[in-house]
């Protein structure tokens, strides 16, 4: 969340800041998507796993050669050059959203049911720690699903 803020403020504010929350923000997307590919193939079972597997390869290939694109038209001072520095990162960060599209098809069988079943199931068990004290902290159930 903070490396979209940083790297959300206007170059025409603060170029530094800019650049150092894009610097940030765009390797740790293109870390993500490569990971993300990884657990694809790994946990792939059926035909269309592998599918989506294959998009997300492909997904992530658009993004690293659109991220090196922006980085090597970026060191160049021309503003031709920087405008296409800027069109690659557009390119990518459009690349990053469809790539997260396709986590549809990971929770496609996730109903409003199971959602239901998993937040009872939270609330009924006790917050309380084996000790008898009422920790608040370390022992509490989260009272919502958070994904990223």
């Amino acid at each position: 969340m903070h490396m979209r803020t940083l790297g959300g403020i206007k170059v025409d504010h603060v170029k530094s800041l800019h650049y150092i929350g894009a610097g940030v923000a765009f390797p740790a997307g293109m870390v993500f998507v490569c990971l993300q590919c990884i657990l694809t193939y790994k946990v792939a079972i059926s035909l269309l796993d592998h599918w989506v597997g294959h998009i997300r390869v492909i997904l992530t290939i658009l993004a690293l050669i659109s991220l090196v694109l922006s980085g090597v038209f970026f060191i160049h001072e021309s503003s031709l050059f920087q405008h296409a520095a800027a069109v690659c990162e557009w390119i990518f960060t459009v690349d990053v959203l469809v790539f997260y599209g396709t986590f549809s098809f990971d929770f496609a069988s996730i109903t409003n049911e199971t959602v239901l079943a998993i937040l009872r199931r939270g609330k009924s068990k006790p917050s309380k720690s084996p000790g008898g004290s009422a920790s608040t902290h370390l022992n509490s159930n989260p009272e919502s699903i958070a994904m990223i």
